[in-house]
This record gives C-alpha cells, sequence and structure tokens, in this order.
C-alpha cells in the first residue's frame, strides 16, 4: 500500500468517524413531540403559574397546556386542578408543583410543598406515573391517592384510598397497601407509621364531587376519556346524531359572528409552537382534538373515534398565506396571520418537524374519515413543499365557510394578545387565491410564551421549586418490581424504623430452622435480629415494666394465632428445651399484670442479686461462645460461680 492509498484510507476512517459521532445528536433531534399534554382544568381563588425558563410568576387561566418544566402554585384558601389524559391531579391550598417530565409512557411530578389528590383512571402497560416529594418518590398504579409533603421536607403523607403504590428512597423500595395512610420521616433513613384512613376533609369531599362530575357526564359516551375536557362539554352543548359524521356536539349561547379559533390567543409552547388557549370554559377538547363542521348554518365540533389516548394539537388548523394581500400595509411592515378551522377530511400537517408515523396517528386518532394511506400520500406530496411550508394538493370544507378565516396583526400574533378584539377583515374574494400554508412562519418573541392578559402576581411559593427531581432515574416498573417488599414483611408493631444490614448473616441451617418454626401470626425474625433485641425482654423484666401476658399456647387455635395482635415468642432463650417456659402466656387477652416467673427466670433474679450495683445494668452473657451444650447449663454455671 502506497503513501497515498494509506492517506486515502484515513480520510475515509476520519470522515466515517464524524459520520457516527454526528448521528445521534440529529437522531435525537428527530424525535416525534409528545402525544399528551397537561392542563390547568380549574381554578378557585389565586393560582399562579411558571412557564418553563421563565423566573417570574403569573396568574394561570384554565385551558393552559403545560408540559416538560412548568410549574403551578396554589396560594391560600385556593384550590386548582390539573389535568394529563383522563388522569386528575387535585390542589389544594399552599401547594406547589413542578412538571418534570410529561411524555407518551413517562409522567414524573414534584410536590414540593402541600397537598394533592390523584386519581389515575387507568394505566397502559409499560407506563409510569410517578410523583417526587423532598425525601421519597412514589409511583402510582390505578387509584385513588393523596399525598401530602411537609414545608420542612422531611415528612411525607400518603393516603392510598384504592389501588397500590410503591415508595422508593434511601436505596430501598415498599410497597404500600390501600385503606392505610403511611407518614414518611426522614430522608437517608426512613421511619413511617401506618394507620387507618380518617374521615374525608372539605378538600376530598371537593375532590370527590369534582370526580363524580366525570363519571357522570354523558360526553363520556362519544368520546374518549383520555380527551380532556369532556366533561365542560355537557352544560354548554348538545349531541346530535348525523348521518355522514356521526355524533356531533353543537355549543350553544354563542355570541354573534362565533368561529372555532376566534376567541382566545396564540403563545408559543415547545416543542409543538404555536399553541391556541380558547377563551370559552369548554375550550379545550374541541381545539385540540376532532374536527370542526358548518352544517345548516351552524358549527359543530365532531369528534374523533372512542380510542385510548388520542394524540393531542396545538391547534387543528390550517394556515394561510396573507402576504401580498395588502394586510402588511395596513399593521405594519410585517405581514398578517390567518388561519381556518380544519374540517372532518382535511388532513392535518404539522408546522413542526415529525415522523410520518406520528402524522398519521394524529389523524387516524382524532377522525373518523381518514385513513393511514391518505395521510401518507399528503405527508409525502408535503415534504415536498416543506421548502415554502406549502401545502398543495388538497381541497379545504371550511375554507369557504362564513367568518371561518380569522386574521390578525403580526405584532398582535406574536404577543399572545386576544385575537378577537383585534381581528382583521380580509375579503373573501382575496382568501381564494391565497395558498394554503403548513404553518405560521413567525418567529416567538419574549412576550409569547405568556398571554398577554396574565399579569405577574407575588403569589408564588415560600421557597422556589428545586431546579431538578428527586435525584433518581425513572424506571420502569419492571425493573424494579423484584425488589420491592410489602409492609407485612416489616411490621411487628404500626412503626417501622429500618435496621442497618448486620455485617454477617445467620448461618443457612440456622435460617431454614427459625422457619421451620414459624406459625400463623408470628414474626420470626431472620438475618436482621441484632443481640440487643434478643436481650430486651429480660431488660424490660429487670427494669419492672408491665408487660402484657398472652392467651395460653394450648388453648389458642390456628384462627386465633392469625389474627391475635400479640407477639408470641418474646424472651431472648430460644432453644427448644427451654422455649414453652420462657413465653409468657396468660389467660385471657386485655390481663396486663406481671407475668409469673418460670424457673429459668428465677435464676435470673438470683443471678441479679448476686452481682455488684455496677454489673447488672447489662447482660453480658456469651451463649453461643461459651461452648456448652444448652444455655440452661451455661446459667446454671455462672449461679455458681458468682455465689462462690
Amino acid at each position: 500500500m502506497n503513501k497515498t492509498t494509506r492517506v486515502l484510507v484515513r480520510l475515509f476512517v476520519a470522515a466515517l468517524f464524524l459520520l457516527l459521532c454526528q448521528w445521534p445528536s440529529s437522531a435525537a433531534g428527530d424525535q416525534d413531540p409528545p402525544g399528551r399534554v397537561a392542563r390547568i382544568s380549574y381554578i378557585q381563588g389565586s393560582v399562579s403559574f411558571r412557564p418553563s425558563g421563565q423566573t417570574d410568576w403569573f396568574e394561570a387561566s384554565t385551558n393552559r397546556p403545560m408540559t416538560t418544566g412548568d410549574s403551578l402554585w396554589v396560594d391560600k384558601n385556593s384550590r386548582g386542578e390539573i389535568h394529563i389524559d383522563s388522569t386528575a391531579i387535585r390542589l389544594s391550598g399552599e401547594t406547589g408543583l413542578s412538571m418534570l417530565n410529561i411524555d407518551d409512557r413517562t409522567v414524573q411530578l414534584q410536590l414540593f410543598t402541600g397537598s394533592v389528590e390523584v386519581h389515575l383512571r387507568h394505566s397502559l402497560d409499560g407506563d409510569a406515573f410517578e410523583i417526587d416529594t423532598p425525601n421519597l418518590a412514589l409511583t402510582l398504579t390505578a387509584g385513588e391517592f393523596r399525598i401530602e409533603a411537609d414545608p420542612s421536607g422531611a415528612e411525607t403523607s400518603i393516603a392510598v384510598r384504592r389501588g397500590a403504590a410503591e415508595v422508593t428512597a434511601g436505596g430501598e423500595s415498599y410497597g404500600l397497601r390501600d385503606a392505610q395512610v403511611y407518614t414518611f420521616t426522614g430522608s437517608d433513613t426512613l421511619t413511617y407509621a401506618a394507620t387507618p384512613l380518617p374521615l374525608a376533609d372539605d378538600f376530598e369531599n371537593w375532590c370527590q364531587s369534582r370526580e363524580q362530575k366525570e363519571n357522570d357526564s354523558p360526553s363520556a359516551h362519544y368520546v374518549s376519556r383520555d380527551i380532556d375536557g369532556y366533561y365542560d362539554l355537557d352544560d354548554s352543548g348538545d349531541w346530535e346524531s348525523d348521518s355522514e359524521y356521526g355524533p356531533v356536539w353543537f355549543p350553544r349561547a354563542l355570541p354573534v359572528g362565533w368561529a372555532p379559533y376566534h376567541f382566545g390567543h396564540w403563545v408559543f409552547i415547545a416543542p409543538w409552537g404555536w399553541t391556541w388557549v380558547g377563551e370559552e370554559s369548554w375550550g379545550f377538547a374541541p381545539f385540540h382534538y376532532g374536527r370542526w363542521t358548518y352544517t345548516n348554518g351552524r358549527w359543530g365540533w365532531v369528534p374523533g373515534p372512542v380510542v385510548i389516548r388520542p394524540v393531542y394539537a396545538p391547534a387543528m388548523v390550517a394556515f394561510v398565506n396573507v402576504r401580498g394581500l395588502g394586510l402588511s400595509s395596513a399593521v405594519g411592515s410585517s405581514p398578517g396571520v390567518a388561519w381556518f378551522p380544519l374540517g372532518p377530511r382535511d388532513v392535518y400537517v404539522p408546522g413542526y418537524h415529525t415522523s410520518l408515523r406520528y402524522v398519521q396517528n394524529l389523524n387516524v386518532t382524532n377522525t373518523k374519515l381518514i385513513t393511514s394511506e391518505t395521510v401518507a400520500n399528503v405527508y409525502n406530496n408535503d415534504q415536498d413543499h416543506a421548502k415554502d411550508h406549502k401545502t398543495s394538493g388538497m381541497t379545504y370544507a371550511n375554507r369557504q365557510a362564513p367568518g371561518a378565516v380569522t386574521a390578525v396583526s403580526h405584532d398582535t400574533f406574536v404577543a399572545a394578545r386576544p385575537v378577537a378584539v383585534s381581528a382583521l377583515h380580509v375579503p373573501p374574494q382575496q382568501l381564494r387565491s391565497a395558498p394554503v400554508v403548513g404553518s405560521a412562519a413567525v418567529a416567538p418573541t419574549r412576550s409569547s410564551y405568556v398571554s398577554a392578559s396574565a399579569k405577574p402576581t407575588t403569589a408564588r411559593p415560600y421557597r422556589s421549586p428545586p431546579s431538578q427531581g428527586f435525584p433518581r432515574p425513572l424506571l420502569p416498573i419492571a425493573e424494579w418490581a423484584p425488589y420491592i417488599r410489602t409492609t407485612a414483611q416489616f411490621s411487628i408493631t404500626n412503626v417501622l424504623r429500618k435496621l442497618p444490614t448486620p455485617s454477617c448473616p445467620a448461618p443457612e441451617r440456622m435460617r431454614k430452622r427459625r422457619l421451620r418454626r414459624m406459625r400463623p401470626g408470628r414474626v420470626c425474625p431472620l438475618a436482621t435480629t441484632t443481640k440487643a433485641q434478643h436481650l430486651a425482654p429480660v431488660a424490660r423484666w429487670r427494669s419492672g415494666a408491665q408487660t402484657t401476658r398472652q392467651p395460653s399456647r394450648r388453648r389458642v387455635t390456628r384462627e386465633h394465632r392469625s389474627s391475635s395482635p400479640w407477639r408470641p415468642c418474646d424472651s431472648p432463650l430460644r432453644s427448644k428445651r427451654l422455649r414453652k417456659c420462657t413465653t409468657f402466656t396468660p389467660a385471657r387477652q386485655g390481663d396486663s399484670r406481671r407475668p409469673r416467673p418460670s424457673h429459668v427466670h428465677r435464676h435470673l433474679r438470683r443471678l441479679a442479686q448476686l452481682r455488684p450495683a455496677a454489673s447488672r445494668k447489662r447482660s453480658n452473657f456469651q451463649f453461643g461462645e461459651t461452648g456448652f451444650r444448652s444455655r440452661f447449663e451455661a446459667l446454671r454455671l455462672e449461679i455458681r460461680r458468682q455465689s462462690g
């Protein structure tokens, strides 16, 4: 191989290396945006929010979409509600919540203070729903839960009304059962108490009333429950059946000249871009899902098929290129922006970068009259005109409808101002020749991320929410489920304190022998039992503490053992020979008299009397190191030695 060939080979390898290094970053940029989003669905009192990347807090408004990085604060004596698909998250007063991550498979929220109630209606296989507090991470399945985070960050209370949950903290995971309230204290070493559920307070009663409204909604028969805002349609419109489109919802009490996407404003929300925020109380589901139709002189909303989790869209509209229509001279140097709602047979091609599969799912899950093949043909044809942002070869049904096209100036559009008061009149004959474009070719400004009517507010958290979430990567449930231990494996009483792992576990033979001795209702300590725990009963007897006697073992049935709240084997002398005489066995439950000492305890009392007072505080018996055949023999020899 000559010198020239070697140089060419080196150049080829270097070029290939650079290509491989740049490929992951370009592939990451080609990812589709999430198919769902959070939404502020209810506000009572003072509620403020902070968009991602902002430092100021603003007054929150309903129908505002929220995504990764946004934060919400509910002030004192106020309440708020957020929906993510069919999941409802309701916040009480003085509660702060941050969106750490929201995508198609994962929801990760940060509760840094306050109380929330979560109603997770259903969860799909592979989904993960996690709420992080300052001292733990809580993973939820379908059910109802209430989580309270103390402002100090050292305590978290979790009420499991229905369903199951897992807590992860300090390198350990615990399973939580329903109908219990768990209070976790600490950070590195957790201590928790489990108590029965208390009676519902005013906040929980309000949550149940909101939940009942969703359950009784007639619109759930026509719309998927994963379309947030379907329950708002009941009081503002009527459902009618159409021979061509099926169920159609017609709004009531509309102002004169009303049209879809006319009363509201535009904001820029990444990664979708320009997003419509409607002013109507019901203005979320009809503007981000389904299509609009103009029939018999009125507007009606046509929902898509009832499927699980339809794909969210920032606005189901098509933009019109108004350059050259004379709008720029009327409103300034920059051209205006115009748009109209899409019909049931119109293919929606987003202005942001997406894949073909995403566009197919976005259209097929939001209308019944479009097939995947039709979407593929329009998408491939649109790629040829992507440079000019044109969408050619399509006929739009609502383009010629009265009042369908809405136009505003450039400044009104980018400043997130209300559209209805600033709308411009465009002659219909001029719109017929105007081309339809895939997106609004308008760059956002600093005022494009928050509505112009949203004022900065002083209602904000006492301490700022953390810049990042719980310092633990969010893992799928299937990866760490084998390591979860339920509370039944821990609790001898209602309070648990995790003990450090011993340096040397119990031998296998001893472990099997203890397992054979286990009976119904008895908790047998294995490798985590320490010497101090074994000697605890003797120390309590020497101190004169009252010991509750237990029912006689000979007269107790198997059912009574399994339901008895007492702990049967409470003696450090656990040999087979002395097990009978070292167990406290009163005649009945509730008898708190001092137990009658057996002959072993009489020897212990005699030994305590013979020893000096300084040596009575701590027992120094080392039965496992004496080599005697039984502990009783070691006791006898020790008594003889002390008595002289």
